[in-house]
């Protein structure tokens, strides 16, 4: 169709755009970019999975894809030069994942084709095989217990974006340890307890924490309905989302800052927040 083979003219332009030479440029298993050169790969990332055309090809493009998928999930999760870079690797990561599409038009809008789906799940669990964390949940669970707002507002958006997949939403729910960290507003800490120069970064942290717990509630009551797919799999990861469904919906009732913290922001405000702030 017309509309087939303009995606496919468009991805092709993109394969061969000037972002994609930074990327590849920065991101070879050489490791001997600087770290300016990989936090430049890092925003070039975040630019192109702003579409899914962009992510798509960030993270299929043959002989650069693979590497991308592996390389920022691995800065992301395990091992990064600095913690900058970690952090931008991501908030790459989220992009990629659909932390901006999912919010510019429906939450399906974050899905890729299966290949880019595909990338993105080996390239998770293989950036934490044979590390000490083992799993991508271990992973978030050390990166938000950490003591870095910044890094933790970066996690959640990865959560938020990730959790669009039953794959990873189970991943989550799963792990006892991160579905309490991600659902408990008091394990983040509150923007009274920082100084000047943290209480806005600690503020949307809180903001974020709770947009993960809303992307999460929403995978696993679309369980309900036999969202999670079908088959002894999809059976069970519909078992372990719906048994997370009111550990989420408290959360949710409770608001960003917790029963006992500030007021929650209206809805409009907060999808405001999520639909336009990326760091």
């Amino acid at each position: 169709s017309t509309a087939t083979s303009s995606g496919a003219a468009d991805a092709q332009q993109l394969a061969g755009h000037p972002l994609m030479a930074a990327v590849r440029a920065a991101l070879d298993e050489r490791l001997d970019a600087s770290p300016d050169q990989e936090a430049a790969a890092m925003d070039a990332l975040g630019i192109l999975g702003l579409s899914r055309e962009g992510a798509e090809v960030a993270l299929t493009a043959p002989g650069v894809g693979q590497l991308v998928a592996k390389a920022v999930m691995t800065r992301a999760l395990t091992s990064a030069p600095t913690p900058d870079l970690r952090v931008g690797a991501l908030h790459a990561a989220a992009t990629l994942a659909g932390a901006e599409r999912m919010h510019e038009g429906t939450r399906s809008s974050a899905v890729l084709g299966e290949g880019a789906e595909a990338a993105l799940r080996e390239a998770m669990y293989a950036a934490c095989s044979g590390t000490s964390v083992h799993t991508p949940a271990e992973a978030l669970h050390m990166l938000l217990s950490a003591p870095f707002p910044e890094q933790r507002v970066a996690a959640y958006r990865l959560i938020g974006a990730m959790a669009v997949r039953p794959w990873f939403a189970a991943e989550v729910v799963r792990h006892a340890e991160l579905l309490a960290r991600v659902t408990i507003a008091s394990n983040e800490p509150t923007s009274a307890a920082a100084g000047k120069l943290e209480a806005r970064t600690h503020a949307k942290a809180a903001q974020w924490r709770h947009a993960a717990v809303e992307s999460l509630f929403l995978t696993a009551q679309a369980a309900t309905l036999g969202g999670a797919g079908s088959g002894p799999e999809g059976e069970a990861l519909a078992a372990s989302l719906i048994a997370a469904l009111p550990a989420l919906k408290q959360s949710i009732e409770a608001g960003p800052h917790g029963v006992l913290g500030r007021p929650a922001a209206s809805n409009g405000a907060r999808e405001h927040l999520v639909a336009t702030e990326m760091r």
